[in-house]
């Protein structure tokens, strides 16, 4: 019913036409600059003020330097939008999805994502913390109270930041200790019995050592009400956050910072389903007798309350010794240990079908060391090592409570080492070569006992390069042209332990950009193209004889993606500017003969698994065209500062399936916000509200053979906050 025809023999091929498109893209972005270099030549240098500083390439440097694509977003910018969580990042940042499979979070930049989740695997998309890599995908669902910026760096970072970062990295930096006192306290009320409270404080304890402590704590009821119980708690979420940090500095400016982190949130809402009204004709739970089966918006029917919770400890000791005019030695040492449990219906009914319970242990932890070039001369470098152990197990997994429990025990351990090297020379002063090179060796060891024993064990090698070609037409205005390559190493099922590995997912991308900063007008523009093959996708399918559930994790050949970005912000007037971005992705399976789809089971209920092909389909969580237009006004006032801000954001239609059968048609959410702080900035108040015409809409479409489920997205909701800072 649902399978899509595969293209037509005879049809002409795409890869003349598609290397066509970027020849003309990348053409047109050095049009621009050539007209901007003519028209902007004497423009002077941006104020010192108004210069973003990123770590994209393992060293400081302004962003309008840097040439990779990077949405670098700063602490004013988070909280004006509401950004309490890193799932929240999605609206705000064109390009980026952030999608959640039960407590696996899961992005996606420009159509690289995963869809696998469980012990050992990891995003595409890399997620650190003050340089601190975040293996698991439970952990980086997760509260951010004393942030102080994130950069989202677009395109495989496979060089610098090394393993999983196909598809790109998010950097995720925090406040450091400092010597001043300070203090910041925000406390809130908002829709739904949300309760919010979050801050840090601050201060030197003697001339050298500093101490820093943070904290948060969000609530919310949920926005689902059960039509069974009634209960109209039921996705609710809560998360709890606290920090601590010491930092030692010496006379020579080496730093030595000592950071603890304690994390626990349970986000419900990503396992709070409905039977899909639009797909789910067959699923089980609607052919049981005298039944109350929830399939509208913001409702479900379950027995009873879903919980994904993720509780992480974290330490992490991070050194910056200065080696005089030579160079900066720095090392990053971390910590991490986690267990992450799923609690879910997976049938929607009250009915004890297809309950699922599972804990995840996870524990890991790495060493890396950089040795960074002191800028000044014409040559600039950075080089390093790198190693990374983790232990993930599935100690156990209960189906229907006590009626089918199987005692799994199962877990993969990793071993990972690197080394790097990338440096910049400097031509001539306008042009810049950038060569770097990372070589990965990655082992995976397998322990099982459930569903049969099995030892296994596999390794990985790859070499990642990236090569940069950059010239500047001022110290505000440049183009510039790359290669990169990204790597994810293979992975094992821990749900089906008969299945061999998967291979290595491999990316190379080739980018063309623009970049100008200026103090009325900053403009970016970017076009890219990308090979990507051994794509890894699950699926739930129906073992044979129709006997049980699992999961199937296959390698899906090759994909094909190019597009192009662009932003633009202009200072309209004096406190008022305005900012429009736009993305656009071509991401297409290239040939995928295996992919899974959902037939209706003439015999009966429930759906079977018909492999189709799935060859020129759409990539899974990779819409066309995103987009986001924002206005920002601040004006001073008599008794403060009033500042006033709305944000659009949009997405055309996105598929959660290699098939094409199951999707969400195009969106697009509003937030406003408004903002008094006082004369002396002790006190603010702060309004939010986020998707305020209330727009349905679905996170994403679960497919398995009992039934197809939505899970639907947040409604309309508002929160009025008031913040001292001292």
């Amino acid at each position: 019913m649902f399978s899509k025809p595969s293209q037509a023999h005879g049809q002409t091929p795409r890869r003349h036409k598609n290397a066509k498109m970027l020849r003309c893209a990348s053409l047109a972005v050095l049009i621009v600059a050539s007209a901007y270099s003519d028209a902007r030549a004497e423009e002077p240098t941006a104020d010192a003020a108004d210069v973003i500083v990123v770590t994209a390439e393992r060293r400081n440097a302004r962003l309008v330097e840097t040439p990779i694509t990077i949405t670098a977003l700063t602490s004013d910018q988070l909280r004006k939008t509401g950004v309490d969580n890193l799932m929240d990042l999605g609206p705000v940042v064109p390009g980026l999805r952030m999608d959640k499979l039960g407590p696996a979070a899961q992005p996606t930049i420009r159509g690289i994502t995963s869809n696998t989740s469980g012990p050992g695997s990891a995003s595409n998309v890399a997620v650190y913390v003050d340089n601190s890599y975040i293996a698991s995908q439970g952990a980086n669902n997760f509260e951010i109270p004393d942030v102080t910026g994130i950069q989202v760096l677009k395109g495989p970072q496979g060089t610098l930041f090394g393993r999983n970062a196909t598809g790109g990295a998010i950097l995720v930096t925090t406040m450091k200790p400092s010597r001043e006192i300070q203090a910041n306290i925000t406390a809130g009320l908002g829709t739904y019995g949300e309760r919010l409270m979050k801050g840090y404080v601050t201060g030197g304890l003697t001339d050298k050592l500093s101490a820093m402590f943070s904290g948060s704590y969000r609530y919310t009821d949920g926005y689902t009400k059960n039509i069974v119980t009634g209960s109209e708690t039921d996705g609710k979420y809560r998360g709890v956050n606290a920090t601590g940090k010491l930092l030692y500095t010496t006379e020579n400016d080496d730093t030595y910072l000592l950071t603890f982190v304690y994390s626990n949130t349970n986000d419900a809402a990503a396992l709070t389903y409905r039977i899909s009204p639009k797909y789910g004709s067959r699923s089980l739970g609607l052919f049981l007798p005298d039944q109350v089966v929830a399939q509208s918006p913001h409702q479900s029917s379950v027995g009873y309350k879903p919980r994904s919770n993720s509780e992480f400890y974290r330490g992490s000791f991070n050194a910056k010794v200065n080696l005089g005019d030579f160079a900066t030695l720095t090392s990053y040492t971390s910590y991490f240990n986690e267990k992450f449990v799923e609690h879910g219906d997976l049938d929607g009914t009250v009915v004890p079908i297809f309950d699922i319970y599972f804990p995840v242990l996870d524990e890991n932890y790495s060493q890396e060391f950089n040795l960074i070039s002191k800028s000044g001369g014409a040559l600039k470098w950075s080089t390093g090592v790198y190693y990374f152990h983790d232990s993930s197990s599935l100690p156990e997994m209960f189906i229907n409570y006590d009626f089918n429990t199987n005692l799994y025990n199962n877990g993969v351990k990793t071993d990972a080492y690197a080394v790097f090297a990338d440096a910049t020379y400097d031509i001539t002063p306008a042009l810049h070569l950038t060569l770097g090179y990372r070589y990965s060796i990655e082992t995976k060891k397998l322990r099982a006992i459930i569903p049969v024993a099995a030892r296994g064990k596999h390794t990985w090698r790859k070499g990642t390069p990236r090569a940069v070609l950059r010239y500047d037409f001022d110290r505000n205005t440049n183009v510039y042209a790359s290669f990169s390559r990204g790597f994810k190493s293979g992975n094992y099922n821990l749900s089906a332990v008969d299945q061999p590995p998967v291979s290595p997912e491999t990316l190379d991308a080739y980018e063309v950009g623009f970049k100008h900063q200026g103090p009325a007008f900053d403009f970016s523009a970017s076009t890219y193209y990308y090979d990507y093959s051994n794509l890894q996708v699950e699926s739930f399918v129906l073992l044979p004889g129709n006997t049980a559930l699992s999961t199937l994790l296959q390698n899906a050949a090759r994909a094909r993606i190019y597009g192009a970005e662009a932003s633009a912000t202009v200072h309209l007037a004096d406190g008022l500017s305005a900012q429009l971005t736009g993305a656009y992705t071509h991401g297409r399976y290239r040939r995928y003969p295996g992919a899974i789809s959902f037939q209706e089971n003439p015999a009966g209920v429930a759906y079977l698994n018909v492999p189709v092909d799935a060859s020129h389909n759409r990539m899974i969580r990779s819409p066309d065209f995103t987009g986001n237009a924002a206005i920002n006004y601040e004006r001073p006032v008599s008794f403060g500062t009033i500042r006033l801000g709305g944000n659009i954001s949009y997405s055309s239609a996105v598929y959660f399936d290699a098939a094409n059968q199951f999707k969400q048609r195009g969106f697009a959410l509003l937030g406003l916000s408004a903002e008094w702080t006082s004369k002396d900035e002790h006190f603010s108040f702060l309004a939010i509200g986020r998707n305020v015409t209330d727009k349905k809409y679905v996170n994403y479409v679960n497919p398995i053979t009992l039934g197809i489920l939505d899970n639907d997205a947040p409604p309309a909701t508002a929160r009025i906050t008031i913040t001292y800072r001292y």
